[in-house]
Order: structure tokens, then sequence, then C-alpha cells
């Protein structure tokens, strides 16, 4: 059939990918899929890149706070107190 649109799902569930037949009527949506598409991957590059910096930004904060634990278990070992175990 000339001119229909099918849609495969992508992985993320967020995007669907166009895939488009020869016809007069599928000549004409692909400028307007290829914007929307643009701005899908544009947006989804820009959330890509906040998830990264998020997920860097936890990763740093992770290592200083279990540096500090163990800073924290090295001043008690030298005072002499047995060490702490928290609950979990």
């Amino acid at each position: 059939m000339p001119g229909v649109l099918s849609f495969q799902r992508c992985t993320d569930h967020r995007c669907a990918r166009a895939v488009e037949e020869v016809g007069e009527s599928g000549i004409a949506l692909r400028p307007h899929r290829n914007a929307e598409f643009g701005r899908l991957d544009r947006g989804l590059t820009q959330e890509h890149r906040k998830l990264q910096e998020r997920l860097e930004g936890a990763r740093s904060n992770l290592r200083f706070a279990e540096k500090r634990i163990a800073d924290l278990e090295a001043q008690l070992l030298e005072q002499g107190n047995a060490p702490v175990s928290l609950p979990s």
C-alpha cells in the first residue's frame, strides 16, 4: 500500500521509528517526520547528558561519603573503641 506508515517500537518505548513505503503521501510526510525525529533525538540527547551528569555527581558524593565513613572508623579505632556496625 503506497503511502502507508508502519511503526516499530524503540528500546526505550518513548519513540517510534517510521518505516515509510514509497508513495505520494509517504513522500509528503517525510520532511515532517524527519523534523519530528530530529527534535526527539535532540531531546533524548539532552536528557541523556543530564542523567550522565547526575550519575557522575552521585558517584562523587558516594566516594566522599565512603571516605568520610572510613575516616570516622579510623578515628574510633585510634581511640580504642570497637568498630560500630550500622543497622541495615
